[in-house]
C-alpha cells in the first residue's frame, strides 16, 4: 500500500447549523478538530463559538478541538452538529429553599 496516499488521508464532513443549513468540506483526517470548527466558523460567518456544542448524530458531544479527526474516529460522509446550546427550559417550575 503506498504509505504517501494514507499520509493525506481526506474525508468529508458536513457541518449542520441551525435552519438545516449544511457545510461541506473535505478534511485531511490528521486534522484537529479545531480546523473543521474554524472552517465552519468562517464559512457561516459565526462568531458565537462558546455558545455551540459541536456534536456527532448520535447525540455523543465533541469538546476536544485539540484531537484529530482520526482521533475521533470520524467517518467519512459523517454530519456534524454545531448548534446553539439548549438554554435552560423556562418552563420548568423554579423551586425555591
Amino acid at each position: 500500500m503506498d504509505s504517501s496516499k494514507n499520509a493525506e488521508k481526506k474525508i468529508t464532513l458536513h457541518i449542520m447549523i441551525e435552519g438545516g443549513r449544511t457545510f461541506t468540506e473535505e478534511f485531511v483526517v490528521k486534522q484537529k478538530l479545531q480546523v473543521v470548527v474554524n472552517k465552519t466558523l468562517e464559512n457561516f460567518s459565526l462568531t458565537d463559538v462558546e455558545k455551540r456544542n459541536l456534536t456527532r448524530a448520535d447525540g455523543s458531544q465533541l469538546s476536544d478541538f485539540k484531537l484529530t479527526i482520526e482521533d475521533l474516529g470520524l467517518r467519512d460522509g459523517e454530519t456534524l452538529r454545531f448548534l446553539l446550546k439548549a438554554a435552560p427550559k423556562p418552563d420548568e417550575p423554579k423551586k425555591f429553599a
